[in-house]
């Protein structure tokens, strides 16, 4: 299991965790071999680019980094977005249509371009209507169970982040702007990342699963 922070990269064999999505969206890309994610902070405006331009910039990354890691024979399956209720892309046909953009858009700068099933996923779920950000976020995890992808969620007031006991990953970057642009580079510092817990240690994660028949089909 990998876990990707804000604006980090990674590809694992088996499972990866999304920690504190509300603004962001998870992307997992599921091929033969594995999970590919990009966790994509929302954009903003960064000096003469447009929220719209960032986003593009990062994306455009995330799939140079993706291509250069695919191997022979390695087959696409799908691409799943998952967001947080209306933090992001508005819940009516013109939000919609702006995710679906989004998400095409990085298949089609996947070499070679994938053409397979692209998915959106809304958290909705009533365990998520609370007052605070705090528990509005929540934590997102993509899981391979034999040759299907299945996604979970759990409220992030529940979950934490265990600064305390960092691990390395073995496939994983960081997507940063440098010199006027977007770049992949080495994870910052040691190069760690902090795992996901239960705040209380007595439980196991539970997560709440969402169904394929409940995501919206893009392509």
């Amino acid at each position: 299991m990998h876990f990707v922070h804000e604006n980090q990269m990674a590809f694992d064999p088996a499972g990866l965790g999304f920690p504190s999505i509300l603004g962001c969206q998870a992307i997992c890309f599921h091929t033969s071999r594995g999970l590919y994610g990009f966790h994509d902070a929302k954009s903003a405006p960064r000096g003469t680019m447009s929220a719209t331009d960032v986003s593009d910039e990062k994306l455009g990354v995330f799939a140079n980094w993706v291509t250069g890691l695919l191997q022979l024979g390695e087959t696409p399956v799908a691409l799943y977005g998952v967001v947080n209720r209306d933090e992001q892309y508005n819940p009516d046909t013109a939000g919609n249509a702006e995710w679906k953009a989004v998400l095409l858009g990085f298949a089609g700068s996947l070499e070679p371009v994938f053409t397979g099933d692209v998915y959106g996923a809304r958290i909705n779920s009533h365990l998520e209507r609370k007052s605070s950000d705090k528990d509005k976020s929540v934590y997102v995890q993509f899981d391979l169970a034999g040759n299907e992808c299945c996604l979970g969620f759990k409220r992030w007031s529940k979950m934490k982040a265990d600064v305390a006991h960092k691990v390395t990953p073995t496939v994983q970057e960081a997507v940063v702007f440098r010199s006027n642009a977007f770049q992949a580079e080495a994870l910052y510092g040691s190069g760690k990342v902090a795992p996901v817990v239960r705040q209380d240690s007595s439980k196991g994660f539970n997560l709440n699963r969402i169904a394929v028949k409940q995501f919206l089909k893009f392509q």
